[in-house]
């Protein structure tokens, strides 16, 4: 009997063990990408956010500068009814620029959460495929010497119990 079934057999263990491995590795790379694409993604929509408040708040400015002058142009005292009505104005714009960057914030702890999901996902792809690769390899080999096609026993792999290795069926 030939050698070749064991050959073959370990060759495919060992081809299956290594692709179920590597597998896992390269699900656990795209994960890392996809992680450091999120934390990329919050960094800028941080700055953009930081950007567009700032921008609202300029634009609120220049805004309460306009309407200042305008209403010196006009003859009108910055004291009662106008003083309270820009006072009014600059606390709702001033909101409006804390709600700018309070949805930044929003947006950026969902980018760092999808960051952190991932890391964890590429951990339990790669666990996974190691559980797998052994698995595989266990069943492998416990399927094997069960049919013979591994021997643990000093007894020639593929050779028959009690029969020579010369001896070959219809040539003794």
């Amino acid at each position: 009997m030939s050698v070749l079934p064991a050959v073959l057999a370990v060759a495919g263990m060992g081809m299956s063990f290594y692709g179920t491995m590597r597998g896992g590795q390269l699900q656990q790379d795209a994960y890392e990408y996809n992680a450091a694409v999120a934390r990329q993604q919050a960094q800028m929509t941080k700055e953009s956010g930081k950007m567009a408040a700032y921008r609202k708040r300029k634009a609120n400015a220049t805004f309460t500068s306009k309407q200042r002058a305008l209403f010196a142009k006009a003859g009108v005292l910055m004291e009662g009814s106008p003083l309270e009505t820009i006072t009014a104005d600059l606390a709702t714009m001033e909101m409006d620029a804390l709600i700018l960057e309070y949805n930044t914030n929003i947006e950026v702890s969902r980018y760092l959460s999808e960051s952190e999901y991932n890391v964890m996902r590429g951990e339990h792809a790669i666990t996974s495929s190691r559980y797998s690769a052994f698995s595989s390899l266990l069943t492998t080999t416990a399927l094997h010497s069960t049919l013979g096609t591994f021997s643990f026993k000093g007894t020639p792999t593929g050779t028959p119990k009690g029969k020579p290795l010369t001896s070959r069926p219809g040539l003794a």
